[in-house]
């Protein structure tokens, strides 16, 4: 077993009075390898997807502190993927069930309660930066790759697919207008010609049976989409007062910096979506956005991690059955999980 698995060592509780959960957990991970993914299990254990190992998923008892089981190897054979772009958890079905969407257009469907894989499809379906399960569909975020050229254009990205989650066949694509994309910082840019290209992560929620949430990584905003048409945009410029610019660096040319927010989406609840934020270093203070009522009269509210945490980096929240973890790793390289319940 890979000797960071050793370093899965302790659970600290400290204080609750700087959130309003109920209470925080913070276990340290040591210095588990390339986390792509933290998912709950149950009330005792989680599912930790990485690609720094021989397997990419790990069941750990965080009470015990003992890895109950490792899964799905790394590789190119049948039931292996050579690393994983995205994953998650379906616990309304009869079985609890792991997706994963590797880098070769894999993606395999894997009973947990039976330890046995069910599934798996080669896609065409590349960059894939996040997944979910809505009732009987399994909806990926796609890695948008954008030419600068096309922001000045009137044309349409696929920001998604939606499979069925049975039998994990395509049922239809999700695109977004380029110049409802909301890149102000870009576009605007007196630069914009120097660029050549440069990707952005999506994260796409169902909403309803028609209607979709879109968030952007680095973009203060989200967008209600039906399946091609712009519904409604949430404005977080309040809340998260970054934008993507276009910087020119000595070394490397003409690039893009894109800002830590937007880092990862979570639903919590029905109708309740938490979004992450935070950058090295401290500038970006780490932290999440919970949205409500994206239909309605939308309500924001954000919490920020305690003082003594914030060179925390990277900052992804995941979660199942209303726990909501926080996870990244601080400036020694220690990967640590935050739980609220």
């Amino acid at each position: 077993m890979k000797k960071s698995l050793l370093l899965l060592a302790f659970i600290l509780f400290i204080s609750t009075e700087t959130f309003s959960q109920s209470y925080q957990e913070v276990i340290s991970l040591g210095y588990f390898d390339s986390i792509v993914n933290v998912h709950e299990v149950n009330n005792s254990t989680i599912l930790i997807i990485s690609n720094g190992g021989t397997y990419h998923a790990t069941l750990y008892n965080f009470k015990e502190g003992k890895v109950k089981d490792q899964i799905i190897r790394n590789g190119r054979g049948p039931s292996e993927l050579q690393k994983v772009e995205a994953s998650t958890i379906d616990t309304e079905s009869d079985f609890k069930y792991l997706y994963l969407k590797g880098i070769g257009g894999k993606i395999i469907k894997y009973n947990l309660d039976k330890g046995e894989l069910e599934i798996q499809r080669v896609s065409s379906m590349a960059g894939i930066s996040y997944l979910e399960v809505f009732k009987d569909e399994l909806v990926l975020s796609k890695k948008v790759l954008i030419p600068p050229k096309l922001l000045e254009e009137q044309d349409s990205l696929i920001v998604g697919y939606v499979l069925d989650k049975n039998t994990l066949d395509l049922k239809k694509q999700i695109k977004i207008s380029t110049l409802d994309l909301g890149l102000s910082g870009i576009e605007q840019s007196n630069r914009l010609d120097n660029l050549q290209v440069f990707n952005l992560d999506t994260f796409l929620s169902k909403i309803t049976n028609e209607l979709y949430l879109l968030a952007t990584k680095g973009v203060n905003n989200l967008k209600v989409l039906s399946n091609t048409e712009l519904i409604k945009t949430i404005d977080l410029k309040e809340e998260l007062p970054y934008e993507i610019e276009v910087l020119n660096h000595s070394q490397f040319g003409y690039g893009i910096k894109t800002p830590g927010i937007i880092n990862n989406v979570v639903k919590t609840a029905e109708g309740i979506y938490s979004y992450s934020f935070g950058q090295p270093g401290g500038e970006i203070d780490s932290g999440y956005l919970t949205i409500s009522n994206v239909l309605g009269e939308t309500q924001v509210q954000k919490e920020n991690v305690p003082e003594s945490r914030k060179l925390i980096f990277d900052v992804s929240i995941k979660d199942i059955n209303c726990n909501l973890f926080l996870f990244g790793k601080s400036m020694s390289h220690t990967t640590e999980l935050y739980m609220f319940n």
